[in-house]
């Protein structure tokens, strides 16, 4: 699995002045991904704990292994 990320986007608590969505597709077709391979934004509020936030992580991680329909990835 190492290496095969091209990117993750942490927020903490700034303004994002993107537009995510089209950032998002855009990203899919520089990557020569399938249209909705990239993950949906996932928000976790005022959140201090470090272990909270690494589990939220590892989640995010195991849900793109699997592939946004759950099936397991080649």
């Amino acid at each position: 699995m190492a290496g095969s990320y091209r990117g993750l986007i942490l927020d903490f608590g700034g303004v994002l002045t993107t537009r995510m969505r089209l950032n998002g597709e855009a990203f899919e077709r520089a990557a020569n991904l399938v249209p909705a391979e990239v993950l949906g934004i996932r928000t976790v509020h005022h959140t201090t704990d470090p272990t909270a936030t690494a589990n939220l992580l590892d989640s995010l991680l195991l849900i793109h292994q699997a592939g946004p329909t759950g099936a397991d990835r080649d």
